[in-house]
């Protein structure tokens, strides 16, 4: 096709590139670039020839695979549950949370990090407990995978609220999940944050989506 710039003017042109995601399937270094190359011919009044232009760029393989990984992660694929309240005394409550990691991609991933945290409000301060993943652990390819983790939260730390909760036969609080994936020396970090209700009475415990 042909374009047409006014004088004074500039020209941007846009162009759209497919990658299929097979190709995350290959090895893949976060060194390796992609070279692009654009040629073509301008013509200009004053000049009495046509001007040919080749110019080559260098894409930083890690540009293209960060948001093609990230846009092909579903919510489905990175969930959290709360299984059951294991414990619960003066000092502190025992709780089990179960993640869950689905691969649906053609090679593996590893999950680098996993640190599972309880918050008294939204606000997502004054950590009340914490459950960390102690070694990475690989996902095969097409495969599925639940993480169990323990959780202990020491009472004290809720203060009135919870005294307040138990009157209420209701205690509402806040989880987050932060996980670290990586393939091909590639890191994409996920993040999930959920309220979770508890009944102290009938140690119901659900999360609210």
């Amino acid at each position: 096709n042909d374009f047409n710039i006014d004088k004074l003017d500039t020209l941007i042109l846009k162009s759209e590139l497919k990658l299929e995601p097979k190709i995350l399937s290959k090895p893949i270094s976060i060194a390796d670039t992609l070279n692009i190359r654009a040629k073509g011919i301008a013509k200009a009044p004053m000049l009495f020839f046509d001007y040919k232009f080749d110019v080559n760029y260098k894409l930083l393989s890690s540009d293209l695979l960060y948001p093609l990984v990230n846009e092909n992660l579903n919510k489905s694929d990175f969930r959290l549950e709360i299984t059951k309240i294991k414990n619960i005394n003066l000092s502190k409550i025992e709780m089990l949370s179960n993640v869950n990691f689905k691969n649906n991609f053609d090679f593996d991933y590893l999950i680098k990090k996993l640190d599972i945290k309880i918050f008294p409000g939204k606000e997502l301060e004054k950590e009340l407990g914490k459950s960390s993943l102690k070694k990475p652990i690989l996902i095969k390819k097409r495969s599925e995978i639940n993480i169990e983790n323990n959780i202990s939260l020491e009472t004290k730390k809720f203060g009135f609220s919870l005294v307040k909760g138990i009157f209420k036969k209701k205690y509402s609080f806040f989880i987050t999940a932060d996980a670290l994936i990586e393939f091909n020396q590639i890191q994409i970090p996920l993040k999930i944050i959920r309220q979770i209700n508890y009944n102290p009475i009938t140690k119901e415990i659900n999360i609210q989506e």
